[in-house]
């Protein structure tokens, strides 16, 4: 059964911004899914964001992510993919975003189409 965060929250159609939160909550899932099997990428996520935590230049979500990745991995997955507004807050910082990635175009549109079908809105245009 979808969650809040699967189903538009205001109007009847959703938003660009209702499809883009849920097409980064798929991609938590996904990220998570990687981080049972490859644990060792939780390091990696620290070390990146470790420059700009040691500069003070850290957004909130770089210093919930830098508190969060000291914790184990069902925990951060738990966090990351939660709704409510910390789970938004760490999805729009997650910094898997760039360790795991997901560079090729067609796995990008793929979550999109998917986070508009989630929503009701699969025939609409991308």
């Amino acid at each position: 059964m979808p969650s809040q965060a699967d189903t538009a929250s205001f109007g009847t159609l959703p938003t660009a911004h209702d499809i883009t939160e849920v097409e980064r909550l798929l991609r938590s899932r996904r990220y998570g899914d990687i981080l049972r099997s490859q644990p060792e990428l939780v390091h990696a996520a620290s070390q990146h964001l470790a420059p700009v935590i040691a500069s003070g230049e850290a957004n909130l979500g770089q210093r919930v992510w830098h508190a969060l990745l000291s914790e184990p991995v069902d925990m951060i997955i738990r966090c990351m993919t939660a709704d409510d507004a910390d789970g938004r807050l760490l999805r729009s910082n997650n910094p898997f975003s760039i360790i795991i990635g997901q560079s090729m175009i067609d796995k990008r549109r793929e979550l999109w189409r998917e986070a508009k079908a989630v929503l009701g809105q699969s025939n609409a245009s991308d």
